[in-house]
C-alpha cells in the first residue's frame, strides 16, 4: 500500500495541474472564439509544422546550442570564483556590492546591452546566458562555503585534512545542497535569457520564431512556440532532477521509501 502510494504522489500527482490547466484552456478557447486563443486542434497543427525536424534543425538546436555552452560556462566560472571569494574575506567584502548590483538587476534588461555592444551572433547569446547564470550560482556558493557546519570544519581539522583535498572532500560536499539550488535555479534562469536573446534582430531560434509569429497574428505558431519552451524547460528540470539524486541520496537529503 506504502509503495503504491508513493508511486502515485511520483507520477500521478505532477500531472494533476497540467491536465486540469489543459482543460481550463480548452474550455475557455470554446466559449471565448478568441483570435489570440487558438483551439487545441489549431496549436497541434502548428506545432507539428513549426517543429518537423527540419524546424527543430533551423530554429531549436541555435538555441539549445547557446544554452548547453552558454550555462556551462556561467555555472564553472562561479564555482571557481565563489570558492576564492569565500576564502578571502576581503575579496567577499569588495566584492559584495557588485554582486548585489547584478542580483538586483534582472538579467533581461541586460540583454539589450550586449547585442548593442558586441552584436547578435550566437557568441553573444551564450554570453548573455553564462552572466545570467553566474551571479545566480555565484551567490549560492559564496554563501554555501562561508556557511558550512563547524563541525565539519573541526572534523577536517582532526584528520589533518587540508588544502585541495578538504575542498573536495569536505567544503564543496557540504555546501553541495545550496550550489545545486543555485544550478537548478540558473537553469531556469539560462531558458529565460535564451528566449530574451533571440527577440533583438535575430531570424533563427526559439524565440525568433515565436515573435515572428506574434508579429504577423500568427496565435497557434506562437502558442506552438511557448508550448515547445515549456516543454525544454520541464525536460531540463528533469534531467537536472535526476543528475542530482544521487548526491542527494549520499547526503541524505532525498527520501526513499520501502516496503509492500
Amino acid at each position: 500500500m506504502r509503495r503504491y502510494t508513493s508511486w502515485t504522489i511520483r507520477f500521478v500527482a505532477p500531472l494533476l495541474m497540467p491536465v486540469v490547466l489543459l482543460g481550463g484552456y480548452v474550455l475557455f478557447a470554446h466559449w471565448q472564439s478568441n483570435l489570440y486563443f487558438p483551439s487545441l486542434p489549431r496549436i497541434y497543427s502548428a506545432f507539428k509544422t513549426t517543429w518537423s525536424p527540419h524546424g527543430l534543425r533551423l530554429n531549436a538546436w541555435p538555441s539549445l546550442s547557446n544554452l548547453l555552452l552558454g550555462y556551462p560556462a556561467g555555472l564553472l566560472s562561479a564555482v571557481l570564483l565563489g570558492i576564492l571569494v569565500a576564502r578571502l574575506k576581503a575579496l567577499r567584502v569588495a566584492s559584495e556590492p557588485i554582486i548585489a548590483f547584478f542580483l538586483a538587476l534582472p538579467s533581461v534588461a541586460i540583454v539589450p546591452i550586449f547585442i548593442v555592444l558586441f552584436g547578435p551572433g550566437p557568441g553573444t547569446k551564450q554570453l548573455i546566458i553564462a552572466q545570467a547564470v553566474f551571479f545566480q550560482v555565484l551567490v549560492n556558493v559564496i554563501d554555501g562555503l562561508s556557511t558550512l557546519d563547524p563541525t565539519l570544519a573541526q572534523s577536517a581539522d582532526l584528520f589533518k585534512i587540508r588544502g585541495f583535498r578538504r575542498l573536495f572532500l569536505v567544503d564543496l560536499p557540504g555546501a553541495g545542497s545550496q550550489i545545486l539550488a543555485g544550478a537548478r535555479a540558473g537553469l531556469s534562469l539560462g531558458v529565460l535569457v535564451m528566449i530574451v536573446s533571440e527577440l533583438f534582430n535575430t531570424r533563427f531560434g526559439i524565440g525568433a520564431v515565436t515573435l515572428s509569429a506574434q508579429s504577423s497574428f500568427d496565435f497557434p505558431t506562437m502558442w506552438a512556440g511557448m508550448v515547445f519552451t515549456a516543454i525544454i524547460g520541464i525536460g531540463l528540470n528533469g534531467l537536472f532532477s535526476l543528475a542530482e539524486r544521487p548526491y542527494l541520496r549520499r547526503a541524505g537529503l532525498l527520501q526513499t521509501t520501502t516496503g509492500a
